[in-house]
């Protein structure tokens, strides 16, 4: 026992009553405990300080001893004397007296005491207080009329790990508190305890906390707390050998080595197993009574509410059929079966309440001693037996049973523990279960071969990782020269490294949502404007033919020849070009030569509600860097001359003066004013086209429309304007890729860099002034920055400038314009539910028709449906997510081609891979993911909508498998095409 005493007592005298002593945990021998409170003596003290190292010391000794029918009390020696205490143990040399009563050897229903008193000195007594008291030796003084003598007897070590003990505290007037504690000696653990319920204990007259403990088994698993509890924890609790604690991270499989918890079979400690039981014992229960005639019932000694608490207890029960559950690998581990009613499963009938029940029946159904550990069929022939020809607990336990592992458990026969060995039902049934043993040990043996693929695969992405990580350090080298120079160049220029950072902070979602209003009311009234009273107004404009895998450059030329409005003046007198460029666009896309499907073909020749639309205008962005235009030259050969490029940073640039000046002279003088007016046309078109992009509410990537030029061409801005600040036009032209020193710069003239004859100095000031404004705008004035202006404004008779220029620049960001690559959370805040809540089915109507008829979906399949939109699509786009962000480079390649696995999915969902702001979002902005049991069927691939951004599943979904989910969906991106699963 571990007996860390309190450091007050009051003791008794020469001759007196035993002091005062509070143990902190009591023994483990369940025969004899030692300690408690003695208040019979009225002076004497024990005092210690907190660093145990002196002292002086009285106080008392005494025991109790509680056996089946009668009890032995001792009192207790009192002393006074003084110490120096040493560890926390009484050691060195003391004074101690010895007074009061000391009971005789005890027998069940007799007691016996003596009393000696008088004035006792001893040397070198030992108390070893983390020691256990030996019952052995305590009978030996116990036999003694005159006590202990000597020099003190050492505690010896308890054999036990864990024990239980009850622990009495006694007083003059017979009051006795008994506790059940726990020790745990190889950890030399102590607590003082009084009562293990409420956790207080005595010290004189005042109560103090105990210090934090384990929780007994007993409170811990209860029917109420069933669920929070381990698998181990439950097993504890009720299993006959264990004790009453399990330590925290203890596995019941280390301390109970005899059982075979490691040989159970798959899923029989998992939900779905209790689940069945729970269903097994209210059938047995409505089996047991309707099987009974009334009168064998109304003579039960119970009442039908504790045969139904009886039942409902069973499924709790996780010892008496763990024979049933075992493989059977060893023939030792099926002789693991325990009747309910035995004495082996008291700790589970107390646990639920149900002891009462065993006690009513009587001794007919008791069976103490008569039935220990045994096989599944040695259990049901005892079950039979106790159970005879009447109802009792073994009858109902037998039904339970035999409607939990009955056919069809085996196939065509139930478990083979129901039936005699030698029968034939027990060889079908151990030929089923050996047939199932064979396809689990395949499963066990593909999964283990699954794993060591994955380990190889996990070693190769390891040293690939390595690889990387040692590209990384060189590559970190440049990244960090290039991240001083770009702080030097920011403080060259003076500016504050802080103000840059604060530019890349979003708005919150009030301010966004204003300016979201304020720009879709200016181009709604717009729109209503420049239509009003014109010819050709209202509806959708036709795009018809446009080819699947059309070529920017030829589609411009196929409609440049055909005088389309794209290219058309505004002021036409027949034509309505204004209002033609706001309206909704309707793409038919030509689909010969590309698979579809013939619902998905009509819908997309159909008008649709942006779709198509989105789809044609993310493919001109998409290939907007491979507009061209080619002319016979001088020489007779052909002349190229690219409107747009992209640069290292993935921006798109529009082409300098100076190589459209160039590509002009090369061509024979009679031709270069046509192709001039078609150059000044294909760049108003494009201005058309982003102006068509904001008139609808649709995205366009940011590396269509650099951050400069929006600046310059919607808000009508150049470096140096008070509306456009000198951090954001150094980050907009950093962004672009400028990377030039700027202490190279400043201090030299401009004809160093332009060779344009002006020799002024630049200054900090004039770097932004007159730098950039000629190596950004200056160089693309007379083309492409004027042609794509007159685009914007639908020549000049439109204001845009106004509502862009009130809009702050981060809100014109997050508003019109997208970046490269989605993040997960984004597109996770889009996907909408549409479940499959009914199934059409044709029925005959009571004239013999067949008429539709819509069916509820059993609950199972809604469920599946809900698990599949909550887990299994959420799982296969993170997967995907974090798989492609393993290699950074690769993705980076990705996000710029809308490659990336988030990118398509959106895509295919809704005709385009961008997706609004999440705090101006609608529901009509939403990807809804519905499930068709009419439409669809169990194996197809996933069908796009994108007209109304839905992903219709069928209602089965793939049986919520994420490899065949990932299969079916790349399938559909790869195989699809526009718009189609």
């Amino acid at each position: 026992m571990s007996d860390a005493w309190d450091k007050r007592s009051s003791g008794g005298g020469s001759g007196g009553g035993g002091g005062d002593r509070i143990p902190r945990k009591g023994g483990s021998d369940d025969r004899f405990a030692h300690g408690g409170s003695y208040h019979h003596g009225n002076h004497g003290s024990s005092r210690y300080d907190d660093d145990r190292r002196a002292g002086s010391t009285s106080g008392g000794y005494g025991g109790y001893d509680d056996r089946e029918g009668g009890g032995r009390e001792g009192g207790g020696w009192g002393g006074n004397g003084g110490s120096t205490g040493r560890s926390s143990s009484w050691s060195n040399a003391r004074n101690d007296g010895y007074g009061g009563s000391y009971g005789g050897p005890s027998r069940p229903h007799s007691s016996s005491s003596s009393s000696w008193g008088g004035d006792r000195r001893k040397d070198s007594r030992a108390y070893h207080r983390q020691d256990h008291y030996d019952y052995r030796q305590q009978e030996r003084w116990s036999s003694r009329n005159d006590g202990p003598s000597g020099t003190g007897r050492e505690f010896k070590r308890p054999k036990t790990e864990a024990t239980s003990t009850a622990v009495v505290s006694s007083t003059n007037g017979g009051r006795r508190v008994v506790s059940s504690t726990s020790t745990s000696y190889a950890a030399s653990s102590s607590a003082r305890v009084s009562d293990s319920r409420t956790g207080a204990i005595a010290d004189g007259d005042a109560a103090q906390p105990a210090q934090e403990r384990i929780k007994p088994l007993e409170e811990l698993v209860t029917k109420d707390t069933w669920n929070e509890c381990s698998w181990d924890e439950r097993i504890a609790s009720q299993h006959p050998d264990f004790g009453d604690y399990l330590r925290p991270g203890q596995k019941i499989e280390t301390i109970l080595t005899t059982c075979p918890f490691g040989s159970l079979r798959d899923g029989s400690k998992g939900d779905v197993w209790f689940a069945k039981k729970v269903r097994a014992a209210d059938a047995a229960f409505e089996k047991a009574l309707s099987d009974a005639e009334p009168d064998e019932i109304d003579n039960l000694p119970v009442s039908r509410e504790d045969v139904k608490k009886f039942f409902d207890a069973l499924p709790y029960n996780v010892t008496f059929l763990i024979g049933f559950d075992v493989l059977g690998v060893n023939a030792k581990d099926e002789r693991h079966c325990l009747c309910p009613c035995s004495s082996k499963c008291a700790k589970w009938r107390r646990q639920f309440g149900i002891e009462r029940i065993l006690e009513d029946f009587g001794n007919k159904e008791a069976c103490v001693n008569t039935f220990k550990s045994s096989g599944p069929y040695a259990l049901m022939q005892h079950l039979n037996q106790k159970a005879g020809q009447r109802i009792g607990l073994h009858y109902f336990v037998l039904c339970y049973v035999r409607e939990l592992y009955g056919p069809p458990y085996c196939g065509r026969v139930g478990h083979k523990g129901l039936y005699p060995p030698s029968s034939a039902e027990y060889k079908k049934a151990e030929a089923y279960e050996r047939k199932k043993d064979i396809q689990a040990r395949n499963k066990l043996e593909k999964e283990l071969e699954e794993e060591r693929k994955a380990k190889r695969v996990l070693e190769e992405e390891a040293e690939k990782l390595q690889e990387r990580f040692r590209n990384l350090e060189m590559v970190s080298k440049d990244q960090a020269e290039r991240l001083k120079a770009e702080e030097e160049n920011a403080r060259r220029l003076g500016i504050d490294t802080e103000e840059l950072k604060k530019l890349k902070i979003d708005l919150d979602q009030e301010k966004i949502s204003f300016h979201h209003e304020n720009y879709r009311a200016f181009f709604d009234s717009l729109r209503w404007a420049i239509e009003s009273g014109s010819k050709g107004t209202g509806g959708t404009v036709d795009f018809p033919d446009v080819p699947q895998n059309f070529k920017v450059e030829e589609l411009f030329e196929n409609y440049f020849e055909k005088k389309h409005f794209l290219f058309k003046p505004t002021d036409h007198k027949n034509e309505n070009v204004g209002g033609k460029i706001l309206r909704d666009w309707n793409i038919k896309f030509d689909t010969s030569g590309v698979s579809k499907l013939k619902k998905v073909k009509k819908e997309i020749q159909a008008i649709d509600k942006g779709g198509p639309s989105r789809e044609f205008m993310h493919l001109v962005w998409q290939r907007f860097t491979e507009l061209k235009i080619t002319a016979e030259g001088n020489d007779g050969e052909e002349k190229v001359l690219k409107l747009l490029y992209r640069e290292s940073t993935g921006y798109a640039f529009f082409q300098k003066d100076e190589a459209i000046v160039d590509f002009l002279e090369k061509l024979p003088a009679c031709n270069r004013e046509k192709v001039k007016k078609k150059i000044c046309a294909y760049y108003q078109a494009i201005g058309r086209m982003y102006l068509h992009a904001f008139a609808i509410d649709m995205k366009i990537p940011t590396t269509a429309f650099p951050p400069f030029f929006r600046n310059v061409l919607l808000r009508n801005l150049s470096p140096g304007d008070e509306a456009y600040p000198n951090p954001e036009v150094f980050r907009d032209v950093k962004l672009m890729g400028f990377d030039m020193n700027v202490n190279d710069i400043i201090g030299r003239s401009c004809n160093v860099f332009f060779c344009d004859g002006d020799e002024e100095l630049i200054t900090e000031e004039t770097f932004y002034t007159v730098f950039l404004e000629k190596l950004f705008i200056k160089s693309r004035r007379k083309y492409a920055l004027k042609n794509v202006r007159l685009g914007l404004t639908l020549d000049n008779k439109i204001g845009v400038h106004g509502v862009f220029r009130a809009m702050p620049t981060k809100a014109l960001e997050q508003i019109a314009f997208a970046t490269e690559g989605l993040e997960l959370d984004h597109v996770l805040q889009f996907l909408l539910p549409k479940y499959c809540k009914a199934v059409r089915v044709w029925k005959e109507n009571k004239k013999g028709e067949l008429k539709p008829v819509d069916e509820p979906v059993e609950p199972w399949l809604l469920e599946q449906q809900k698990s599949f939109f909550e887990v299994t699509l959420p799982n296969v786009l993170k997967k995907q997510y974090y798989d492609e962000r393993g290699d950074e480079e690769a993705y980076s390649k990705k996000i710029r081609r809308w490659e990336d696995f988030l990118s398509r999915f959106v895509q295919y969902c809704t005709g385009s891979p961008f997706l609004c702001h999440p705090d101006i979002k609608t529901r009509d902005d939403m990807i809804k993911i519905e499930f068709s049991a009419s439409e669809m069927s169990g194996d197809c691939l996933p069908e796009a909508h994108t007209c109304h951004k839905t992903l219709k599943f069928p209602h089965f979904v793939y049986d919520n498998n994420a490899d065949a989910l990932l299969s079916k969906l790349r399938k559909a991106f790869d195989h699809g095409g526009f718009g189609q699963a």
